[in-house]
């Protein structure tokens, strides 16, 4: 959301480095994962920690670091994981009740756009779980709106 705000535009794909990789293939400066997969295709189409960290340093000899990061607008992002099975096709109208969303989104999971938020389940690609992602304009919303999401997948959860 906060990239949001500052008016950039975004192509969002699937989770994996894989996917944002293919995504440039119609152009991209940047892409990234919050896992730290930052990938600058002008260098290289794999993710590259140290080209990134040359890159901070760069950023931090022209200004200080802090007042960058005072300035950005920040979102609490709620993450959990749930060991267990979950047919996202069967909770999808459930949670349509539940979170009455702008729309829903289904290129990697669920994700629901709330008007201050959003809402993403999906299943892992590399253990036997479901991810819960859940960002807010504010930090009593976001706990709300993931308790509430929380509550219904472990009501869910098949073993």
């Amino acid at each position: 959301m906060g990239i949001d705000d500052l008016g950039i535009s975004v192509l969002r794909t699937a989770v994996g480095d894989n996917n944002v990789c293919e995504a440039f293939r119609t152009g991209g400066d940047f892409g990234g994962e919050p896992s730290g997969a930052w990938i600058f295709p002008r260098s290289s189409l794999c993710p590259d920690g140290i080209y990134a960290a040359a890159l901070l340093v760069e950023i931090a000899n022209g200004k200080k670091l802090s007042i960058l990061v005072d300035n950005l607008r920040k979102y609490p992002i709620y993450r959990s994981s749930f060991a267990g099975k979950v047919v996202l096709e069967k909770i999808e109208l459930d949670l349509i009740a539940i979170l009455n969303p702008i729309s829903v989104q289904k290129f990697d999971g669920l994700k629901f756009i709330l008007n201050d938020g959003w809402v993403l389940i999906r299943k892992s690609g590399t253990e036997p779980m479901i991810r819960l992602t859940v960002e807010a304009k504010t930090e009593e919303r976001a706990q709300y709106v993931y308790e509430k999401v929380e509550n219904f997948i472990m009501e869910s959860i098949r073993e």
